[in-house]
């Protein structure tokens, strides 16, 4: 970003240090007055701050069944998949910089979208009850679009379109500079408007293009940078995915296995979903998830770029 808060990296390292304390001290003593102890509470903030999503009991939030537990959770999911950054700018500027935010907007946008199409699915297809559908709808639309990965409920037995649904936001992630996973928000919404920006260029072959976020205009080497990490990260997905089929894991369980962790989520579906794990597994499997989750997490390109022979080489010549 280029309307960085601090100009210094050291200030700016330890502007975001504490934020992330500030947000895990603040959500530790809100669990507890939600009624867990210390050490529970403790657990399910760095769980959620981080957006780890690992919790103490192997059900999960759905241990608890409290919509108090579930509607905290959720709040501070949802702030942890802002850009933390911009908390930095609001200290500095006031809270119009959080409002004017672009990217937090659409992912807040897409959030409100996924949980209204998931509830309205919920109570035509499975007759559930209206609020209950916005409750669990709310809950798994924060938790997978912010690759927490908490389960409030069992969604393998949820509708397919449902479940299309939560595949999207494992692959989308939240924002950029956050501690989320996947392709982030801010990736998604260039690739969108270079799409849009091509197309009217087709429509006006002299038209010069200009792609414009947050108020912002970004440069078109930054805009190949997109399209070419988008490039590898939908292909590194493939070829998990390949491997695990190759592995004899049924094809819908390994997308959905190869999307989750490509985007550091958890869950996955069919055999391997909301309330199992992968231990049934096979070896190579096991072994292309694991490369999966460290790419996913890094982003791919700098494991590659330690693969390559010629990095070892530049090394050696030092």
């Amino acid at each position: 970003r280029s309307d960085r808060a601090l100009p210094r990296i050291k200030e700016m390292a330890k502007a975001l240090f504490t934020v992330y304390v500030v947000f895990t001290v603040a959500s530790t003593v809100v669990f507890m007055l939600c009624g867990m102890s210390f050490l529970i509470a403790a657990d399910h903030a760095f769980a959620t701050i981080a957006t780890g999503g690992f919790s103490p009991y192997n059900n999960s939030v759905a241990h608890f069944d409290s919509p108090v537990v579930e509607c905290c959770l959720s709040f501070f999911m949802l702030i942890s998949s802002a850009n933390f950054g911009m908390y930095v700018a609001a200290w500095k500027k006031g809270c119009k910089v959080i409002l004017g935010d672009t990217e937090f907007r659409v992912y807040l946008s897409i959030v409100a979208i996924s949980t209204a199409a998931m509830a309205l699915n919920l109570v035509l297809a499975q007759q559930w009850d209206g609020i209950e559908a916005l409750r669990q709808a709310f809950f798994q639309s924060v938790s997978i679009s912010s690759s927490t990965g908490f389960v409030s409920n069992d969604f393998e037995q949820w509708p397919v379109f449902s479940k299309f649904i939560l595949l999207v936001l494992m692959f989308i992630g939240g924002c950029a500079g956050s501690t989320t996973g996947g392709l982030k928000v801010t990736r998604v919404m260039l690739l969108v408007k270079t799409i849009a920006a091509i197309i009217r260029q087709k429509i006006h072959p002299n038209m010069v293009l200009h792609i414009r976020s947050n108020g912002e205009e970004f440069s078109m080497d930054l805009i190949y940078g997109v399209a070419k990490f988008f490039f590898i990260y939908t292909m590194l997905g493939v070829l998990w995915t390949f491997i695990m089929v190759f592995d004899g894991v049924a094809i819908f369980d390994a997308i959905g296995l190869s999307v989750s962790t490509m985007g550091s989520c958890g869950p996955g579906f069919g055999q391997f979903g909301a309330t199992a794990t992968c231990s049934a597994l096979p070896p190579l499997s096991k072994v292309a998830l694991c490369l999966s989750m460290l790419m996913g997490r890094l982003e791919a390109l700098p494991v590659l770029a330690i693969l390559m022979p010629s990095f070892w080489r530049h090394r050696n010549s030092w």
